[in-house]
């Protein structure tokens, strides 16, 4: 896919190099903990390194290929927008921490320019990110196959299905989907050996299960764009598209067969146990439409209006969206990656975004024409043009180029098909020009290196603090208050200064109020909830946390309000226990009418007490403290007995609640012979 030039000197070859670590690395590295900062340490630092190698040569006088392409400037004013962005930030330190994120994103589009000479090295990178893909699917399936044999919810398929490697299914959908897209391109349209032919279509079929047990609805559909966009340009750029067509039809239709059976092959699979774990397309729950994203865009677009120039900065969607939008978790980008960008980078990135896409069908279309009589490197670009357009069917509602692998792959993918379109790459650079652009970039990486310093500290702090949680309340559980008691302050020791070394997050906070509650101590909680609900104000889950502690401080009728607001932030599934406490603090407050209005709430709206019974024991509490309602007091205890007899077995209070409610009808039966 590239023009033939000189062989490259030993610089570029270590360029080339640093390439191929970042598409074998950045997808199978754990995203987790302090190994997530890791693989960005390592995005960011193979992309250096191979910078400056490229710099040698060309400080050297060596040719090496130039840049001057409508794509090359397209990249380089999307990452112009970053800087105003990062500077003007709600969040500055996670700003600072995402502009090192988009400098890696151009050192990789750079790199592939600059050290991609021969075909033979688009295939290279080409079965690195196949190999990679191969792995992560083979993970993918295996969780799929315990999925199967814990029988567990069709609902938790998600979870089983993550991986070390990505932290959501979906999240792995969105790489998958490319490699898997121009893989197929690649096998119907090269000339491949027997043995390299079979060896591509077999991990395509592990990669084409991994997608089909995902469920993503939307891999399904870029597949097929990105299989139609392939045809289109081959068909365009092709001097006898007739004599063709008929050709790619055949191959097509025998992708589609294999695609078809595949399906079916994991739908049988799925249905030999009980149906729970068929292929997602066909589950009621995923052909129930997920609504929640369009109020997530609806509130994007509230907030990238309040801040329409630049953005509210990169890196600080999360962090800036919940003034705007309500969830019980966290939400980390938009869901579209137009949207996401006119919110982190307002209306100059969104403009420059949409010109780098224009550039890139372009370069796509004339890389076309170009190599419409090679058959060598032809099928390569109809791979990338393929993996690309899947990539783009993505946009509308996920964002790929939020994660490092599959933003990686799109830089590279991009990379070589501009490459492609473009014969007159080969050049001398100026050597004060390389001088200048050196300058730059470590001035840039100077700005951002504290905080990349700063968040790697802090978060290798934290890594382990689930491992050291568990041993300290083991050492508890066993008798040993003085280890455990050790350990605990050693945690929250750990936590805290993680929060000190890093304080534009709130998970450093929360993680050390939830060992301080471990640790029996709920001021200092309480404290730290609050601390974390200044920087991300009005989160369901600080909220909560918030009124549970002063709660259990007996501090009732304060609780009342931050419950009120977590139930105003979300009140979907979620907040049912934060109904259940808030109904306590007005009932404990002495407040039984607005007591009762949340109680009843819960058990007519909702019908939870089928999964939470003792919400059936309080609220006939309640109505006997309010001395009304004795008959439904006692319908609810006869239902609390039916749903949770061996609770209600041996239950003491609710034997006196009963007798209580027994002797109110008693009073209030009328008299013998009375009209009724």
């Amino acid at each position: 896919m590239s023009t033939p030039m000189d062989a490259p000197h030993l610089p570029s070859r270590l360029a080339f190099l640093c390439l191929l670590a970042q598409l074998i690395a950045l997808p199978l590295m754990p995203a987790e903990g302090s190994v997530a900062v890791a693989k960005h340490v390592v995005f960011l630092g193979l992309g250096v390194t191979g910078l400056l190698c490229v710099a040698v040569d060309a400080l050297r006088g060596k040719a090496i290929p130039a840049l001057g392409t409508p794509t090359d400037l397209g990249v380089l004013l999307f990452l112009a927008t970053a800087l105003p962005a990062a500077a003007l930030a709600q969040n500055p330190g996670m700003a600072r921490y995402a502009a090192g994120l988009v400098t890696a994103g151009a050192l990789c589009y750079l790199l592939t320019v600059k050290s991609v000479r021969q075909p033979g090295d688009v295939r290279a990178l080409y079965l690195a990110a196949f190999a990679a893909a191969v792995i992560v699917s083979l993970l993918a399936l295996d969780g799929y196959r315990r999925f199967l044999a814990a029988d567990a919810p069709e609902l938790e398929r998600r979870v089983w299905l993550s991986t070390p490697l990505f932290a959501h299914s979906y999240l792995a959908a969105q790489y998958l989907v490319m490699v898997f897209a121009g893989g197929a391109v690649v096998l119907m349209r090269a000339r491949l050996p027997r043995v390299w032919a079979a060896a591509l279509a077999g991990g395509l079929l592990i990669i084409g299960a991994a997608l089909w047990v995902i469920g993503s609805r939307g891999a399904y559909v870029a597949v097929l764009a990105a299989l139609a966009a392939s045809v289109v340009l081959y068909l365009r750029a092709s001097p006898r598209p007739r004599h063709r067509f008929v050709g790619i039809a055949l191959r097509a239709a025998g992708l589609g067969l294999g695609i078809v059976l595949l399906a079916g092959l994991v739908t049988w699979v799925g249905a030999r146990h009980g149906g729970s774990g068929s292929a997602a397309a066909l589950e009621p729950v995923a052909r129930n439409v997920d609504f929640s994203r369009l109020s997530i865009w609806r509130h994007t677009v509230e907030m990238a209006a309040d801040h329409l120039v630049t953005g509210v900065g990169i890196g600080s969607f999360d962090t800036t969206l919940p003034r705007y939008h309500s969830a019980a978790a966290p939400v980390p980008h938009a869901h579209n990656q137009f949207l996401h960008v006119l919110a982190e980078r307002g209306l100059l990135g969104l403009m420059a975004f949409v010109f780098l896409l224009r550039c890139g069908i372009h370069a796509a279309r004339k890389a076309g024409y170009a190599l419409a009589e090679d058959d060598e490197r032809r099928p390569l670009l109809l791979g990338a043009v393929a993996a690309l357009s899947a990539a783009l069917v993505y946009f509308l509602f996920e964002t790929p180029l939020a994660w490092v692998e599959a933003g990686s792959l799109i830089m590279v993918l991009l990379a070589l098909v501009t490459r492609a379109g473009c014969a007159s790459r080969d050049a001398v650079a100026p050597r004060a020009t390389v001088a200048v652009g050196l300058v730059l970039l470590a001035a840039l990486l100077a700005w951002v290196g504290p905080h990349w310093r700063d968040y790697a500290r802090a978060t290798r702090l934290a890594a382990d603090h689930s491992v050291r949680l568990s041993l300290a309340l083991s050492a508890h559980s066993t008798g040993q208050a003085s280890e455990a008691e050790t350990r605990l302050d050693q945690l929250v020791e750990r936590l805290l200064r993680a929060d000190d070394g890093f304080p534009w997050r709130t998970e450093f906070a929360q993680l050390a109020a939830e060992a301080q509650i471990a640790a029996g101590r709920y001021e200092d909680a309480l404290r730290s909830y609050r601390l974390a609900d200044r920087r991300v104000p009005g989160t369901h889950r600080n909220l909560q946390a918030i009124g549970k502690l002063l709660m259990e401080l007996q501090r009732y009728p304060e609780a009342i309000d931050p419950l009120r607001r977590a139930i105003l932030s979300h009140s979907g599934p979620e907040s049912v226990e934060t109904y259940a406490t808030l109904g306590r603090a007005y009932a404990l407050s002495r407040r039984f009418e607005e007591s009762w209005i949340v109680y009843g709430d819960l058990i007519r709206n909702h019908f939870l007490h089928v999964e939470r019974p003792y919400l059936l024991v309080e609220t006939a509490h309640l109505l006997a403290a309010l001395g009304r309602d004795t008959f439904t007091a006692k319908e609810m205890l006869a239902e609390y007995r039916r749903v949770a007899p061996d609770a209600a077995r041996d239950d003491a209070d609710l034997v006196e609640l009963e007798r209580f409610l027994d002797g109110q009808l008693q009073r209030h039966r009328p008299p013998r012979g009375a009209p009724t």
